[in-house]
């Protein structure tokens, strides 16, 4: 095991006393891999699930897609989103399968209701049910079939572990992180593709290859760029107005970018200080996961003071209760 100071211990306060305490794991490192900082079983297996898309959008702006179809910045952004539903999203993922000659129901991802509140209420009104565009992940699935598209690859089953865009990805995982994902442990992702345990260390890695001083081949490093220009370009697609990966874009004006995943998963990327910061809370708690991540950012100087204070709201930090008046905290020590 990586020798690495204790992991974050996150605290739930309420009045003057502790009610929940949090651990986090956590890495920082550069874009050699060198260790800049670690908290806590660096090498334990971790599913990070959505907070890797950035990396995953690697396969769809490599296949000649944006060209060929004539996709944009903002669908490139999209395809690394974990969105709210938001109009912003559904009408550029609607539009983006129409110029694929395609339909929502050649997405693989399932559908759930919006995960901003507004659009549910306004979808109920309506009289409508959730449809596969407001899943979450329509963004992702809509890259991977682009790049279905531009290989000439069948587009039914994409989803599944054997078809070439999921063989595709493992490569360049594998790629990436120096590991072997053939032999690596999976399961089923929540929007239905397959998702791989590897250790934390090797998820920031991965992401570091993301960043301009990474030494990878010319295509990737052309291909990298454009996912980053685009999600700080179009950070509203990222997650949403009032998501947290589009304010910490926003706020910081692109000196952070920030992806979250499920169970408690963050992977973050301060491109002007070569830095990729992957973490994960053990009992996969956002609100623990939340504050490391911006507790981590701003002591690393993608963040500043006024710009951490700014990012409160859009975070689990302050407890309050029905009258909206706080009555604890949830803070890193």
């Amino acid at each position: 095991m990586t020798s690495t100071m204790n992991p974050l211990q996150i605290q739930v306060t309420r009045g003057n006393a502790v009610e929940s305490e949090h651990i986090v794991d956590a890495v920082v490192v550069d874009t050699q891999g060198k260790i800049v900082r670690a908290h806590g079983n660096i090498d334990s297996l971790v599913f990070p699930r959505s907070a890797i898309k950035m990396i995953q959008a690697l396969g769809f702006a490599e296949s000649g897609a944006l060209e060929k179809f004539e996709l944009t910045e903002k669908e490139l952004s999209l395809a690394c989103a974990s969105h709210l539903g938001q109009d912003i999203h559904l009408l550029t993922v609607r539009a983006w399968l129409s110029k694929l000659g395609l339909t929502s129901e050649n997405l693989e991802c399932g559908a759930h209701k919006p995960y901003d509140e507004d659009a549910y209420v306004n979808l109920i009104r309506a009289g409508k049910s959730p449809e596969r565009v407001h899943n979450n992940c329509s963004g992702k699935h809509s890259g991977i079939l682009s790049a279905c598209l531009a290989y000439k690859e069948p587009t039914k089953g994409y989803s599944k572990y054997d078809h070439p865009a999921q063989v595709r990805l493992r490569k360049i995982l594998g790629e990436l992180s120096n590991l072997s994902y053939e032999k690596s442990p999976w399961g089923v992702d929540g929007c239905g593709i397959p998702t791989y345990a590897i250790p934390l260390k090797a998820i920031a890695d991965s992401m570091a290859k993301l960043l301009p001083e990474a030494k990878v081949s010319a295509d990737r490093s052309a291909a990298a760029k454009k996912i980053l220009h685009a999600v700080k370009k179009y950070p509203e697609m990222i997650s949403g107005v009032g998501g947290l990966c589009t304010e910490v874009i926003q706020i910081s004006k692109g000196q952070s970018l920030l992806k979250t995943g499920a169970e408690g998963v963050y992977t973050a990327l301060i491109p002007s200080k070569g830095l990729s910061i992957a973490i994960k809370c053990r009992d996969g708690a956002s609100r623990a996961s939340q504050v490391a991540i911006l507790h981590l950012l701003h002591q690393l100087g993608g963040l500043t003071d006024s710009q951490r204070e700014e990012l409160r709201p859009y975070s689990d930090e302050i407890i309050r209760n029905w009258e909206k008046l706080q009555v604890g905290s949830v803070v890193c020590r």
